[in-house]
């Protein structure tokens, strides 16, 4: 059985604007709750969620030799 598998083309360019979102917001609940790994929840300082700097975070986000940094 043969099953043909053709990737488009722009599928890359998905995956790393996933990866670069899902580094974000790891980087700003790193800012606003940093013993977030003892509480295992997101802290009141998280709230409201503050897109600006979000978007400041997410623009840094840079990919070097195919590695994020």
């Amino acid at each position: 059985v043969t099953i043909h598998y053709f990737q488009e083309g722009y599928v890359h360019y998905v995956v790393d604007a996933v990866f670069a979102l899902s580094m974000a917001i790891q980087a700003l609940i790193d800012e606003k709750c940093p013993k977030m790994s003892q509480e295992k929840r997101l802290c009141p300082q998280f709230y409201p969620f503050d897109g600006a700097r979000l978007l400041v975070l997410l623009r840094n986000v840079t990919f070097r030799n195919g590695k994020q940094s």
